[in-house]
């Protein structure tokens, strides 16, 4: 989940981990659930800084950049009503330090967590080095059938 103007997320976004992605980026539906300016509010992203970015089509596309804070979510459980929610993260953890993170729609997003039918339109971060090289962060090699991996990452 991810910070933005001190107010914590409640619900996560969904993330794919990126080793080769040396920033983050998050989609226009991500930005918007951040509470961040509109794509269309020129003005808001005027003076922010600008980063290129290579989708996974090869063709290169200009990102807005803001300050965001992400932090950690646990695992997926219902609540008392059966809705899903997420675990809260240990006493010891602290959030990663702030990051420039892209804004925009890369292909990766409607592309890799699509259906096959369907394009993805929810909001979506690709998690990249930025944020990764901040923490010791192991993932676990897979387990047949299944896509799920567990993610270990140190507290501080």
């Amino acid at each position: 989940s991810a910070q933005n103007s001190g107010d914590v997320q409640k619900q996560p976004i969904v993330g794919i981990l990126d080793c080769g992605a040396t920033f983050s980026a998050v989609n226009w539906a991500g930005a918007e659930f951040l509470g961040l300016p509109p794509k269309g509010d020129r003005a808001a992203y005027q003076s922010s800084p600008t980063i290129m970015g290579v989708g996974v089509d090869g063709r290169p596309q200009y990102l807005p950049m803001k300050n965001i804070a992400f932090t950690f979510s646990g695992d997926i459980q219902q609540d008392s009503s059966g809705k899903p929610s997420f675990g809260q993260p240990p006493k010891s953890w602290r959030p990663w330090e702030p990051v420039q993170v892209g804004i925009g729609d890369l292909p990766v997003f409607s592309e890799l967590l699509g259906d096959g039918r369907r394009p993805y339109q929810g909001p979506a971060v690709l998690i990249g080095l930025d944020i990764l090289s901040q923490r010791r962060v192991i993932m676990e090699a897979g387990v047949v059938g299944t896509r799920r991996r567990r993610l270990f990452v140190s507290p501080s």
